[in-house]
């Protein structure tokens, strides 16, 4: 909240592509770490792997340039809460369910 002026100054000047690309290249190997300690006694095809890291990563992304672009509207415990909860505990679901459909299927 302090540096809200530089945040904005970047998001401005580098443009929403731009800092979501910078926010992905700092997440993605954070979610690969997750991804990979959960799913790893699991059968799951590499590139559905690939796939929910690139979908959990986006989306995070994604909601960080809209929290900064709109943090007047957004209660931010709540906001962090929200996305908690959706990102930590739908990723071990997901890849239970994946483990399911896959593991057969060798």
């Amino acid at each position: 909240e302090e540096n809200e002026h530089v945040v904005n100054s970047a998001l401005d000047a580098l443009g929403r592509d731009e800092l979501k690309k910078f926010f992905y290249n700092n997440f993605v190997d954070n979610m690969r770490d997750i991804v990979d300690e959960i799913s790893k006694d699991m059968i799951i095809p590499k590139d559905y792997i690939d796939f929910l890291i690139n979908f959990y990563t986006e989306s995070f992304a994604s909601l960080l340039i809209d929290w900064i672009r709109n943090r007047a509207e957004r209660d931010k415990e709540k906001y962090i809460k929200y996305i908690s909860l959706t990102l930590f505990e739908s990723i071990r679901p997901d890849l239970e369910r994946a483990h399911e459909k896959f593991k057969h299927k060798n």
